[in-house]
């Protein structure tokens, strides 16, 4: 996979992996590690910086995912807060 796009409210969700917590167990820690490597692309036009990772995309979405399109191998995953219908998007 080639990355995630994220909606705002998705990205805030998902953030609770980005700092360890010393009750996670070893599946929690190994899910963290796994969503921290993967790229993040954040649609908003309300943040005002992102953590790590993660490149905040304000209105020009359709030229940023065409970008990522022509430069990325793989799968993104487009995520809102409705994560269970998460769209794949080859490029």
């Amino acid at each position: 996979m080639a990355g995630f796009v994220h909606g705002r409210r998705m990205y805030e969700v998902m953030r609770y992996w980005d700092e360890d917590l010393t009750e996670w167990d070893a599946e929690e820690r190994d899910f963290a590690a796994a969503w921290r490597r993967q790229p993040k692309w954040v649609v908003s036009r309300s943040l005002k910086s992102v953590g790590p990772n993660a490149t905040l995309v304000g209105d020009d979405l359709e030229a940023v995912i065409g970008g990522l399109k022509a430069q990325l191998a793989g799968i993104l995953k487009l995520a809102d807060q409705s994560w269970h219908r998460a769209s794949p998007i080859s490029v």
